[in-house]
């Protein structure tokens, strides 16, 4: 607990604008989960749906934290550290507008059928905003692959294998928009959806499993090789679910979803259970295992 509160203060005091726009975010979601409840329902006629708008909300909150995690990694002079939050928070104000007006007025923001043509432009700048994404990460992705940090070491190699994943998201979400192009009803398939959530989830969850193991004392090459596997399986099970909407593949019975859940989860239950029973070690043996 104390690592939280210390790591929620730094982020507080280093990134001030990032947390404020993460917390918009949360808010946001909060306060449209509490209106569907007293509605009853999150659909508004014709095409509104703001559960969709409190989920992208605080998947867009938790990016935000996520990037400005990647941020702090990177190794970006002052000025064009600068420049890149200032992007990146733009992109991420304008889908928190935009999607909340759209959907409480009854108008899907990204795949509409009744929009007008002033509607249509603002659809235009969401899906600049999202092209923006890709290349301030690809910047990301340059620098941190330039890097070379003992001191980083566990959180760069999670952040890389996040960063693999979050470009099979990026490919699961062109891929939505060629299907949409196609049929607009398929665009939001059960497969499109699994695919893109999962892709897009992997990168906090690896940056949290790094957190846990630099604060753990296990041994710094059983860290990494844990951190590898669960890379690993978190890229492939991505990948796998990415080419089973590129060819349009319906999600699968139970057994497909354990045997995904199974490959995810059952990493991370190592890496945790890892930790915990490092903490439980004698002050002494943690540090000498620490050491190894």
């Amino acid at each position: 607990m104390f690592h939280l509160k210390r790591a929620a203060a730094t982020f507080w005091a280093t990134e001030r604008a990032m947390a404020i726009t993460a917390l918009a975010g949360a808010a946001e979601a909060l306060l449209l989960s509490l209106w569907i409840a007293v509605r009853g329902s999150p659909l508004v006629a014709p095409e509104g749906d703001l559960s969709r708008t409190a989920i992208g909300a605080a998947a867009l909150a938790a990016f935000t934290v996520v990037s400005a995690a990647l941020l702090g990694l990177a190794d970006l002079d002052p000025a064009e550290r600068a420049r890149w939050r200032r992007v990146f928070l733009i992109c991420v104000w304008y889908p928190y507008c935009f999607h909340a007006l759209q959907n409480l007025r009854g108008i899907n923001p990204r795949f509409s059928q009744v929009d007008t043509y002033p509607e249509h432009f603002g659809r235009y700048l969401l899906f600049i905003s999202s092209q923006a994404f890709v290349m301030l990460y690809a910047v990301l992705a340059w620098s941190l692959a330039r890097r070379r940090d003992a001191r980083a070491g566990l959180r760069l190699l999670a952040a890389r294998y996040g960063l693999a994943s979050l470009t099979l998201c990026f490919i699961a979400g062109y891929a939505m928009v060629v299907r949409w192009m196609i049929d607009p009803f398929a665009a939001h398939s059960k497969t499109m959806l699994i695919s893109h959530g999962l892709a897009f989830d992997g990168l906090p969850v690896l940056l949290g499993a790094s957190w846990v193991l630099e604060r753990s004392a296990l041994a710094r090459d059983d860290a990494r090789r844990w951190l590898h596997l669960t890379g690993a399986a978190w890229v492939a099970c991505s990948a796998f679910w990415v080419a089973r909407a590129f060819l349009d593949l319906e999600p699968g019975g139970a057994a497909l979803g354990i045997a995904t859940a199974s490959a995810l989860v059952g990493p991370l239950a190592g890496i945790l259970l890892k930790a915990l029973a490092q903490l439980r070690l004698p002050a002494r043996e943690r540090a000498v295992a620490a050491d190894r």
